[in-house]
């Protein structure tokens, strides 16, 4: 049976290191980083260059560290990218690890009875050495976000409307110590209201914009002596 990790914390808040359990330093150890963002449908372009045809409909693309670092500095100067969170874990290489990064939303059902819903972005990731440099990743990203509150037609009792987003089954990629996986998920679409001021007066429009949720894991083998990060060439 497969140990399992759970990290919780608020939203846009966390960065640090936490390690699945009390590591076996005879055991390969493997650092996940990863970045959740969205982007509206405008800023996709950004992947354009880096879009990893033929992977399947969930990669959206694979990035060695050069790559990564300068579209990173694209998402940083664009408009309409919003950065959620950056935790990062180290894990025992074939251990399923969770990554939950929300809170707990707390409600009434339909019958009025208290329950819980966990908002914000989940990733489970089962990382395993692969040869001598490379890591077989088993990625389940997953999004919850509410909509809104709408009353039971029976009761009266205000329900919560979620919008999960789950970006398909557990996607299975085989990188080199250092790359970076893109996973995208399915659209979504808001109505926002928008004020735009010019010499003729105030003008109020409601557009629907579209966002995009996307997941960048980057997985690097770790020196278990050490616990940091090792690069290719000094691997055994």
């Amino acid at each position: 049976m497969k140990a399992t990790l759970s990290i919780s914390i608020a939203l846009l808040t966390f960065l640090g290191i936490a390690k699945a359990s009390t590591p076996d330093h005879n055991a390969p150890q493997v650092l996940i980083e990863a970045k959740f963002i969205e982007v509206t449908h405008g800023a996709m372009d950004l992947l354009d260059s880096f879009a990893a045809s033929g992977k399947s409909a969930t990669v959206s693309g694979l990035l060695d560290g050069e790559q990564l670092s300068a579209l990173w500095k694209k998402i940083e100067t664009t408009k309409g990218v919003d950065v959620l969170a950056f935790p990062i874990v180290i894990t025992l290489s074939g251990q399923q690890s969770k990554i939950e990064v929300g809170d707990e939303f707390a409600y009434k059902d339909a019958s009025g009875k208290p329950a819980t819903k966990r908002l914000g972005a989940t990733l489970t990731v089962v990382a395993t050495k692969s040869g001598e440099n490379d890591i077989d990743l088993e990625l389940s990203p997953q999004f919850v976000e509410l909509k809104g509150m709408v009353k039971d037609a029976k009761t009266g009792v205000e329900q919560p409307v979620f919008n999960d987003r789950i970006s398909g089954v557990s996607t299975n990629v085989l990188v080199t110590s250092g790359q970076t996986v893109v996973l995208g998920f399915p659209p979504t679409s808001t109505k926002q209201t928008v004020i735009d001021s010019s010499p003729e007066g105030v003008v109020t429009t409601t557009k629907n914009i579209t966002r995009h949720a996307l997941v960048f894991v980057t997985a690097r083998l770790v020196d278990p002596a050490a616990g940091k990060p090792v690069g290719p060439k000094q691997q055994n």
